[in-house]
C-alpha cells in the first residue's frame, strides 16, 4: 500500500475519533416471530428478552399471532433470548440493532421434556451462543450468521472463509476459498441452500474441486446457518467431509429497508420489506457487481488479470391463512478470469479464459398439518457451467491458435418432501423423501489446434434419498438420537443404507458430553462415470459405486464462566470402497484428486482414514470482544493399489488459528464505533503429488486484520472498513496448478444502511 493511501485512511479515523455530535441517542424498533420448531405454529405468550453489554434486559412478549415488537432500543449488538413454558430457552449472541435493517428475526424453541415449568439452559445448553439450529445435530456442529461473516477480519462475508477461523478446517491458497475438513478434499463439502442441496454457489468455481473465490451469497442476505464437519444428521446424504446449510435472511413484514456498498470486492445493493403494509409478505433482494468489471468498461488499465463477476440474490416470503406459508428463492452468479502473458515487447503470447455461470431457484411450502405435523415440500431446479479456453499467440500472424478447450455443464430439479412430527412431550420424529434429477456434459479438448484428444461425458440419471431421524429424550440431562439414511444412484443401481446415532449427556449446569457414530456416502463429479475414451468410446467407469465412509466422535463440552466455552473433540473416519485405479502398484486415488475427472479405470478397492483430536477456546462476543482459539492435531491416509498406506494430498498434521476483535464505542451519545479485529491462521503444509505425498509444501501462515469505523444515526448508519488479508505478506506455496499467493492484499469498503 502507498503511503499517501496509507496516511489518507489514518486521517480519516483520526478524523471520526475528533469528532464531537450533540444528536440524541438514535432508538430503534425491533419486530420477530417466536414459533414452534416442529410444527411452526405460533407460541402465544412466550417471551424474548435482549440483552445489552451493559447488561440492561429489555423483554416483551409474543401476541396471538407470535408476534413481538421491542420498541426504543438503541445500536448496538445483543444477547437475545427466548423462553416458553414446557420449551427449552433460545440463545443466540451478536445479534446486530442498526437502524431498523435486519431487525426482523423468526425464533424456533424447542419442546423440553418438563411441560409444568418454564425451563431454563441459556448458558448450559450444548454448543452455547452457538449452538445450532438443527436440532438433530448433537456434535461437530455450529451456527453462523451474517454478523460473524463480515466481522471476522479478511472473511468478506463469505462463508468458505469465515470456516477458517473454526476447529478442523484450513484453506488451501489465498485466493480461493476452498476448504479442508479434517482432512477431506475440498470437494467433499455439501452446500445446502433453504434445505435443498445446490451446485458450487461460488464465484470461479471448478467441476470436481467444488470451490471458488467468492460466495455469491453476499453476506447480507445469509440468516442464522449451520456448518457440519462430521458425524451429520440422518437428513444429510451424499456429503462426506463438511456441510454448510445456509439459511437466507426473511425480509422486514412492517418496514422497507435500503443498503449500499462500495468496495475492491465489488458495488452491492439490496432492499428488503413488506409487498404491502398491514401484510405479512416480504421481500429480501441482493444485486453485486466486481469492482475491476466496473473499471475495465470504463477503459483503465488494469494489467493482465482481469476478474469479473456478478451475482444476484433474492428471497420472498408469502404467508397465506389456509395453504401455509410459501417461499419463493433464488441465486444466481456469473464470473469471467482471463489472464494473459506477454513478452519483453509487451506483445501477447498467450490467453487463459475461465468462465463459470450458475443459478438456482425454489419454491418452499410449509403447511401445518395438525397441532403436532407439518409438512414441507421444496422444489428447485438449478444449473451450472462452466468454461476453460486456452490459446497460444502466433509470432507470426498475431492471430489466436486455439491449444485447449474445455467446456461443461449440468441441470439439476430436485424435490424435498419432508415432515416432522412431535410424537410426544419427550419425542419427535422427522422423514423426508429427496430426488435428483440431473443432467450433465462435459466436452474436453486437449488439443484444439488438431481437434484431438477429446473426452466427453454426456447423460442423464437421477438419484433417490430417503431419510427418517428420531429424537428421544431419555430423561431431562440424556437424549438419544437414531435414523437412517438410504441414498440409491440411478445410473448403475448402486445403492447404500446408513445408519446412524447419537447420545447426548449435560452432565450438570456447565459441562456435557456426546458421541456419535454413522455411514456416510458421495457420489464423485458425475463426469468420472460417463467419460468416454477417445479412441474407443468406452465408459469404463459407468458402475463405480459411491465412495463410503464410517464416522465416529465423541466431545467433552464445559462452559466454566459465563460466554467462556472450553470443547475437546475426538474423531475417526474410516473410509472404503474409495475409486482407485486398478493397475497394480499405481499410487492413484479418487481421494487426492483435484481434477474435473479422472480418465484412470476406476475399481472400488481403496481405502482411508482420518483421525484427529481438535480443541476450542471460545470467549462469545460479550462486552464488546471476542476471542476464538482453536488447536488440531491429525492424521490423514489412503491405501491405493500398490498396496501401501501413505499420506494423503491434505495430511498437513496440524491446524491451527486464533480470531480476536473489539469494538470500542464512543461519543456523547455512544453512535460511533471503532472495530479491531485480527485473525492468525497456522498449519503444516499440503503434501504433493509428484513425490507420491510424502514431501510437503512450507508451513502455511496467514495473518489477517480488520480495522473499520461507523456512525449510527435514527435513519441512516454507515460504516468504512478495510480488511488486510495476509497482512505480513508471506508467500504461501500451493500444491494447486497456477494457484499463487497473492502476499499482501488490502480490501476497502464502504457501506450505508438507510
Amino acid at each position: 500500500m502507498s503511503r499517501s493511501v496509507f496516511l489518507l485512511i489514518t486521517l480519516f479515523f483520526v478524523s471520526a475519533f475528533a469528532q464531537n455530535t450533540g444528536a440524541q441517542e438514535a432508538l430503534f424498533t425491533v419486530r420477530g416471530m417466536l414459533i414452534d420448531k416442529q410444527t411452526k405454529e405460533p407460541l402465544f405468550g412466550a417471551s424474548v428478552s435482549f440483552e445489552s453489554e451493559n447488561e440492561k434486559i429489555v423483554g416483551v412478549t409474543a401476541d396471538a399471532q407470535g408476534m413481538f415488537t421491542l420498541e426504543k432500543i438503541p445500536a448496538g449488538k445483543y444477547k437475545v433470548s427466548a423462553s416458553f413454558i414446557g420449551y427449552n430457552q433460545l440463545v443466540i449472541s451478536k445479534v446486530e440493532v442498526a437502524n431498523e435493517n435486519n431487525s426482523f428475526i423468526t425464533l424456533e424453541l424447542e419442546s423440553s421434556l418438563t411441560k409444568l415449568n418454564e425451563v431454563v439452559v441459556s448458558e448450559t445448553k450444548r454448543g452455547g451462543d452457538n449452538a445450532p439450529i438443527n436440532s438433530m445435530a448433537v456434535i461437530s456442529a455450529r451456527s453462523f450468521n451474517a454478523e460473524e461473516s463480515e466481522m471476522v477480519a479478511a472473511s468478506l462475508g463469505d462463508p468458505g472463509r469465515l470456516a477458517l477461523s473454526y476447529a478442523g478446517v484450513r484453506g488451501q491458497s489465498d485466493i480461493l476459498n476452498g476448504i479442508v475438513v479434517r482432512g477431506n478434499a475440498p470437494k467433499g463439502v455439501m452446500w445446502r441452500v433453504e434445505g435443498v442441496e445446490v451446485p458450487s454457489p461460488n464465484h470461479f468455481s471448478q467441476e470436481g474441486y467444488g470451490a471458488g473465490a467468492i460466495c455469491m451469497m453476499s453476506g447480507q442476505v445469509i440468516g442464522t446457518s449451520d456448518f457440519y464437519t462430521g458425524a451429520f444428521p440422518s437428513e444429510y446424504g451424499n456429503a462426506m467431509s463438511a456441510v454448510f446449510d445456509v439459511k437466507l435472511k426473511k425480509g422486514d413484514t412492517q418496514k422497507r429497508h435500503y443498503f449500499l456498498q462500495a468496495g475492491m470486492m465489488g458495488f452491492e445493493g439490496g432492499t428488503e420489506g413488506p409487498f404491502t403494509k398491514n401484510k405479512k409478505a416480504s421481500y429480501l433482494i441482493n444485486y453485486r457487481y466486481s469492482t475491476l468489471a466496473v473499471f475495465e468498461k470504463m477503459g483503465m488499465d488494469i494489467g493482465n488479470t482481469i476478474t469479473a463477476y456478478q451475482d444476484l440474490t433474492f428471497k420472498l416470503n408469502l404467508p397465506t391463512t389456509k395453504a401455509g406459508t410459501f417461499t419463493v428463492f433464488g441465486v444466481g452468479g456469473q464470473s469471467k478470469l482471463t489472464v494473459s502473458e506477454q513478452n519483453r515487447r509487451n506483445t501477447k503470447t498467450k490467453e487463459k479464459v475461465k468462465t463459470y455461470d450458475m443459478a438456482l431457484t425454489g419454491l418452499s411450502n410449509a403447511y401445518s398439518l395438525n397441532e403436532k405435523n407439518v409438512l414441507k415440500t421444496t422444489l428447485l431446479f438449478a444449473a451450472n457451467r462452466e468454461r476453460l479456453d486456452k490459446d497460444e499467440v502466433s509470432r507470426g500472424t498475431g492471430a489466436s491458435v486455439p491449444s485447449y478447450r474445455l467446456g461443461g455443464s449440468n441441470m439439476y430439479f430436485r424435490t424435498v418432501v419432508q415432515v416432522d412430527s412431535r410424537l410426544s412431550s419427550r419425542s419427535s420424529l422427522r422423514s423426508g423423501i429427496i430426488t435428483s434429477n440431473m443432467r450433465f456434459n462435459i466436452d474436453d479438448l486437449y488439443d484444439a489446434a488438431r481437434n484431438t484428444g477429446e473426452y466427453k461425458a454426456v447423460g442423464l440419471t437421477y438419484t433417490l434419498q430417503a431419510f427418517s431421524q428420531w429424537k428421544y429424550l431419555l430423561t431431562e440431562k440424556l437424549t438419544l438420537h437414531t435414523g437412517m439414511h438410504f441414498i440409491y444412484f440411478g445410473l448403475n443401481g448402486n445403492f447404500n443404507i446408513e445408519p446412524r446415532a447419537a447420545l447426548a449427556w449435560q452432565i450438570n449446569k456447565k459441562q456435557s458430553v456426546a458421541v456419535a457414530a454413522g455411514l456416510h456416502s458421495k457420489l464423485e463429479a458425475l463426469a468420472n462415470y460417463m467419460v468416454h475414451e477417445p479412441w474407443t468410446g468406452s465408459t469404463p467407469n459407468a458402475d463405480v459405486d459411491f465412495t463410503k465412509a464410517a464416522q465416529t466422535g465423541v466431545s467433552y463440552e464445559i462452559i466454566p464462566v459465563k460466554h467462556l466455552k472450553l470443547k475437546t473433540e475426538l474423531y475417526f473416519q474410516y473410509l472404503y470402497s474409495v475409486p482407485i485405479s486398478m493397475d497394480e502398484g499405481s499410487s492413484f486415488s479418487i481421494l487426492n484428486s483435484q481434477d474435473r475427472y479422472t480418465t484412470n479405470v476406476l475399481v472400488n478397492k481403496g481405502r482411508g482414514m482420518n483421525y484427529g483430536i481438535e480443541l476450542t477456546l471460545e470467549k462469545t462476543f460479550a462486552k464488546n470482544y471476542y476471542i476464538l482459539a482453536n488447536g488440531s492435531l491429525f492424521e490423514s491416509k489412503y491405501y491405493a493399489a500398490d498396496g501401501i498406506w501413505r499420506n494423503s494430498r491434505y495430511n498437513t498434521n496440524f491446524i491451527t488459528s486464533l480470531t480476536a476483535g473489539k469494538d470500542f464505542i464512543f461519543g456523547k451519545t455512544n453512535n460511533w464505533t471503532f472495530g479491531l479485529n485480527g485473525r492468525v491462521l497456522w498449519s503444516g503444509g499440503e503434501r504433493t503429488e509428484p513425490s507420491a505425498f510424502e514431501d510437503q509444501v512450507t508451513n502455511y501462515f496467514r495473518v489477517d486484520t480488520r480495522m473499520s469505523i461507523a456512525r449510527q444515526r435514527e435513519n441512516v448508519k454507515w460504516i468504512f472498513a478495510i480488511d488486510v488479508q495476509n497482512a505480513s505478506n508471506r508467500k504461501n506455496e500451493s500444491t494447486l496448478d497456477e494457484i499463487q499467493s497473492t502476499g499482501i492484499l488490502p480490501v476497502l469498503s464502504f457501506r450505508i444502511d438507510l
